[in-house]
């Protein structure tokens, strides 16, 4: 039986772009929700928000925010090594590490242990 990374790497674009189309929903749902739920905008706007189901939209704000944060944490997930590249490139300024590097002191410090 084949593990669920192996699953994952077989499909990655599939499987990227669907959480990536999946994501989009509950942003905008969040996205409306949260500026419906904004403190004051009812009010700038004239609406009364009596005449607007409050409960129902919070409702839908907090579980699209949820699917939304899942999604998220999914997708670093699947671009973990380019996330890890990306920060030791442009935030901590470290130069990239090859393979071929991380081979050769691997295959020297084996040597170096017998």
């Amino acid at each position: 039986m084949k593990s669920f990374r192996s699953k994952i790497r077989r499909h990655f674009y599939v499987v990227t772009y669907v959480v990536n189309i999946a994501m989009v929903p509950a942003f905008v749902l969040c996205l409306v929700t949260g500026i419906i739920m904004f403190p004051g905008l009812l009010e700038l706007l004239h609406i009364r928000a009596r005449k607007l189901p409050m409960e129902t939209f919070a409702f839908i704000h907090d579980w699209s925010g949820l699917a939304l944060g899942m999604g998220i944490l999914f997708h670093l997930y699947l671009h973990w090594r380019a996330f890890w590249q990306f920060l030791r490139l442009k935030v901590f300024h470290l130069p990239p590490r090859s393979r071929a590097k991380r081979a050769a002191n691997h295959a020297e410090v084996a040597r170096q242990g017998s």
